[in-house]
């Protein structure tokens, strides 16, 4: 199947939790469907000021995708060749984020919702509610753009 065969990108609305911290500790992500593994990898080291030093797994439907650390190696499925919408995740499913093998965080990450991407990726009017509910709600949450570290003729068009 090529790049043009997937449907336009969507918007897919991810909530992270950092496991066995207290207080609790997390992240309400919003990201592209057409987004690699591997892009969430860097969102996810964004969202937790992190400088992308250690190994990494994820653990999506007992399969192992992993970015690669040079010196480190990698285990699993290369992320940077998996895109998000090609898993199919299905609504409330979870999965699993590993950074640091030797402090081991786990992330435990569920999809809470889908979006349609507004035209120019703009936020849409659902986005816009849920970013005031947020705010009238005293819920930290902010809007970023995540550059990638990946060679422009590998994105696709």
């Amino acid at each position: 199947m090529g790049e043009t065969d997937h449907p336009e990108a969507q918007i897919y609305q991810l909530r992270e939790v950092l496991r066995g911290i207290s207080p609790l500790i997390w992240r309400r992500l919003l990201v592209r469907s057409d987004s690699k593994v591997g892009q969430l990898h860097e969102a996810l080291q964004v969202a937790f000021g992190w400088d992308d030093e250690h190994l990494n797994r994820f653990e999506i439907r007992r399969r192992e995708y992993a970015v690669y650390r040079c010196g480190g190696g990698m285990i699993g499925i290369d992320a940077t060749g998996v895109r998000l919408d090609g898993l199919k995740l299905r609504r409330l499913e979870r999965f699993v984020y590993e950074y640091d093998f030797g402090d081991s965080w786990i992330h435990d990450l569920r999809l809470e919702a889908t979006f349609l991407k507004g035209p120019g990726d703009r936020l849409q009017d659902n986005q816009r509610r849920f970013l005031e509910f947020c705010s009238q709600h005293e819920m930290p949450v902010a809007v970023c753009r995540v550059r990638c570290r990946v060679a422009p003729e590998s994105l696709p068009i």
